[in-house]
């Protein structure tokens, strides 16, 4: 199956997305808030809430919330490339700051000059 999680809304409607394409969109929700040993190194705070990258996605029927989150993580890391990362070590910026601070400066087409791509926003 094939589910598309659109730039802008929030765990609990990709939650709502899952559920109503018959996955498990609780435990999906539960691991985006509590996600244990699924959280990657530079996830700082409890959550994944902004670390779960808007795209397309194709699922097998059976998919378990721990797929789901994999999925969404590794295509959040897909954009984490080298040239990122060193971008964002050089500006001084962690990637918890590229995720929170990149969503304010997304209208100003000065500041995407200035700072990386933020995740889901090519």
């Amino acid at each position: 199956m094939t589910l598309t999680f659109p730039e802008g809304e929030r765990a609990a409607d990709y939650a709502r997305r899952l559920s109503g394409a018959g996955l498990d969109g609780e435990g999906f929700l539960r691991l985006a808030e509590n996600p244990g040993a699924l959280k990657p190194p530079y996830v700082e705070g409890r959550g994944l809430e902004g670390y779960l990258f808007p795209a397309t996605y194709t699922f097998d029927l059976l998919a378990t919330p721990e797929e789901v989150v994999r999925a969404m993580l590794r295509r959040f890391e897909a954009e984490l490339t080298p040239p990122v990362r060193r971008l964002l070590e050089e500006r001084g910026l962690s990637v918890h700051a590229w995720v929170t601070l990149a969503p304010s400066s997304r209208p100003r087409r000065e500041a995407r000059r200035r700072c990386p791509t933020s995740p889901g926003s090519s």
